[in-house]
């Protein structure tokens, strides 16, 4: 590690540098309104709450506090970044730094991981330190990675920009045969990904896949199948429960699944780009920027020349990274007809979110038609140009007009202004959602209800003077894996006509909790079985091996 600082300490200084100053520009302006501020901001407030190390809550839960009613927002939604950024939140407010400031300071942090591991991959493809220089810079001015940042709020996909990087980090030591750097680069990575952004992974694993299949000679030599079979193995064990857990609400009419609220082909269709949108810098306060600038352009266009020139010469790995960047570029074109694909496939939502994938792809090939440029003054001119004139979409980002504050986003309802995971009666009944409150009440019948205790998943009453089919409309949303219990014995939840837990029953003493169904529990269990069973195997092989000698 020490050799590897002292050779390129130069260039790791200049873009720590210049990934301090271009989050500082673009993000001086901290309250400035995000498409998905609300939603992640309020979150990532209440998660802070929650988590407790002392108490053993380290990890973001299913079920989240709003407004008294429990939300399951983690049951769908990938929880790392918020649990990422509510870590960082957590510490940095007790020097008094609000969560704007702190969620500015985190992803400095996550620009400045993600510059390393591109560097260092850039570096191990082209064995050189400018280019891979050149290709930190590159990464660092993309506007539509900064787009992510300030524009969108879009810190789910913003983490993709690290994970991604390290995933093909990984591969490129597993074709190097470097058995723990392939194994640790591509577990985290792939993990990290999957638990980032769902959609990301699954095209992203898509368009990588095929690859891997078609050189499969070339990456699976003999002796080396195991090893890929047993990441690959980790990753689906660390990643099942999640992935069962969200299987499970799909059978169900929620927002997110529903024709044409969250995904349609029309919604895909509409946001798909044409050439020109990558050309021209069209910019707004509310628009996703989707232009690359044209020094990237230029740069990426002479490198495919060189490529094709010098295809022997240069590492074959680069053809990983264009066949992603062409299937990802070509997924964002209006030619793409989305209509004959399964509907599950529009769950990109827009098509121009394949961009997050060219934000890697091309800053890893562009600098690399400066191998055959002249090297006098080369390096610093480039560097000087990529400043110069991509320097101009920090200030604008910095004089953004739209900008809101924390009294306004906690005196609304703590999901944002996304409701997704709501039952699909939500639509009809946003009154009674607002207006409800946190209490038990009788939707049928009549009797008594005396609260016991409550929480945010949790609720204990005692039920009197009741027929044996009074209703009790709990102030839970209805998801799947609640378990109810009366007088000691499981009973069964339906869902009242407004989308909240509803128990039938008579006089008793009743408790609800979320515990997660029988599948996902055995799945969890099966899971954690899993991850010791492919850590022990070596030091059991090892053992039975030493025996037969």
């Amino acid at each position: 590690m020490k050799i590897y600082i002292k050779k390129h300490y130069p260039y790791l200084l200049l873009l720590f540098i210049i990934s301090i100053v271009i989050m500082l520009i673009a993000g001086n302006q901290t309250n400035h309104l995000g498409h998905d501020m609300y939603f992640h901001v309020s979150n990532i407030k209440d998660l802070e709450k929650y988590l407790d190390i002392f108490k053993g809550r380290v990890f973001a839960p299913p079920i989240i506090d709003v407004d008294g009613i429990g939300y399951g927002l983690y049951l769908f939604y990938p929880s790392l970044p918020h649990l990422i950024y509510a870590y960082g939140y957590k510490v940095l407010s007790l020097f008094s730094i609000s969560i704007f400031d702190s969620i500015l300071y985190i992803n400095i942090m996550l620009t400045m991981l993600s510059t390393f591991v591109m560097y260092h991959l850039s570096y191990k493809l082209s064995k050189s330190r400018k280019i891979a220089c050149l290709t930190g810079l590159l990464f660092l001015f993309f506007p539509y990675r900064l787009s992510n940042y300030f524009i969108r709020y879009a810190l789910n996909e913003s983490l993709t920009f690290l994970f991604i990087p390290l995933i093909l980090l990984g591969l490129y030591y597993f074709k190097e045969n470097k058995t723990k750097a392939f194994f640790l680069c591509f577990v985290i990575g792939y993990t990290g990904l999957l638990y980032s952004h769902l959609v990301i992974a699954f095209y992203f694993t898509l368009f990588l896949f095929p690859y891997l299949i078609l050189y499969r000679k070339e990456f699976f030599k003999k002796g080396k199948r195991f090893l890929f079979i047993k990441a690959v193995g980790l990753v689906s064990f660390l990643f099942l429960p999640f992935l069962i857990g969200v299987l499970e609400q799909t059978f169900l009419p929620y927002l997110v699944y529903k024709e044409g609220y969250m995904t349609s082909v029309s919604l895909v269709t509409s946001s798909a780009l044409k050439i020109r949108n990558y050309i021209t810098p069209v910019l707004g306060d509310w628009l996703v920027t989707l232009y690359i600038p044209l020094v990237t352009i230029l740069l990426f266009l002479l490198s495919l020349f060189y490529l094709f020139l010098k295809r022997k010469e240069e590492d074959s790995f680069y053809k990983i990274l264009l066949w992603i960047g062409v299937l990802a570029f070509l997924g964002t074109l209006t030619i793409i007809p989305w209509a004959i694909f399964p509907s599950f496939f529009t769950m990109i939502q827009f098509s121009w979110r394949l961009e997050t994938l060219l934000v890697i792809v091309v800053p890893l090939i562009a600098p690399l038609c400066t191998k055959s440029l002249p090297k006098k003054y080369m390096f610093p001119l480039l560097i000087l140009l990529i400043l110069g004139t991509q320097s101009s979409y920090l200030f604008f980002l910095n004089n953004r007009q739209y900008y809101t504050n924390e009294k306004e986003i906690t005196a609304i309802k703590k999901t944002g202004n996304i409701q997704e995971y709501y039952l699909d009666s939500y639509l009809e009944n946003k009154d009674y959602y607002e207006n409800r409150g946190s209490s038990l009440l009788t939707e049928k019948g009549s009797g008594e209800i005396n609260v016991i205790k409550k929480g945010t998943s949790y609720a204990k009453w005692h039920l009197k003077n009741a027929s044996t089919e009074t209703e009790v409309e709990l102030p839970l949303i209805y998801y799947v894996g609640y378990q109810v219990k009366k007088d000691g014995k499981n009973i069964s939840y339906t869902s009242s006509k407004q989308g909240f837990i509803l128990v039938t029953g008579g006089d008793g003493e009743y408790e609800i909790k979320y515990e997660g169904t029988p599948l996902k529990r055995g799945i969890t269990y099966f899971s954690i079985l899993g991850v010791v069973t492919l850590f022990s195997y070596p030091f059991i092989q090892k053992k039975f091996s030493k025996k037969k000698k």
